[in-house]
């Protein structure tokens, strides 16, 4: 899975979790909010912008309500166990 597919995966499941849109979700990781728009019609993004929405989803995941995609690698460091 490409690691667009995994930042939108990982912002359907957030978004269905926590009751947010996805451009809500967007801001609040720091992107314009028409950035998981912009992943499904196979646009990138830099490697910072990548890293830092990563990160804001294992930092913010609600683990009492969903379990971490098995096929995103979490990032460490976060004070979240992988």
């Amino acid at each position: 899975m490409d690691y667009r597919s995994q930042l939108v995966s990982l912002a359907e499941t957030y978004s269905a979790a926590v009751g947010l849109s996805e451009a809500r979700i967007a801001n609040l990781a720091k992107c314009d909010s028409r950035f998981f728009e912009r992943m499904r019609e196979g646009k990138g993004c830099r490697v910072d912008t990548m890293i830092r929405v990563i990160r804001f989803f294992s930092e913010n995941w609600p683990n009492d309500r969903v379990a971490w995609p098995e096929f995103v690698d979490r990032p460490q460091g976060t004070g979240v166990a992988a």
